[in-house]
């Protein structure tokens, strides 16, 4: 398994995004109700390997997923992909190599 250290955990815990106050402050929440959003031009996509988020599985192989959006990360702009792990209930970026679009 490889283990992967990306995700919202630095971020927003809605939209994967990187959101600020006035003063700098990382924020858990932008506010923004992402899942209200219709997603029309979403994609489904396969999970190609196991995926570890610290030490629980976040993804499995061949575990199928939708891509909510894609939006690189400023720090790692190969993890583009914002997901839902539906192991851990939280949105994750992952990349062209973990998934496998059909």
């Amino acid at each position: 398994m490889r283990k992967l250290y990306v995700g919202i955990d630095l971020g927003c815990k809605t939209c994967a995004g990187a959101v600020r106050d006035s003063k700098g402050k990382l924020l858990e929440t932008c506010g923004f109700p992402i899942e209200s959003v219709p997603q029309p031009n979403s994609k489904i996509a396969k999970i190609t390997h196991d995926i570890k988020i610290g030490d629980q599985l976040a993804f499995t192989a061949g575990e199928q997923i939708q891509i909510e959006s894609i939006s690189p990360d400023p720090n790692q702009p190969e993890n583009k992909y914002i997901v839902l792990s539906k192991n851990l209930n939280k949105r994750f970026r992952l990349s062209d190599g973990d998934i496998s679009v059909s």
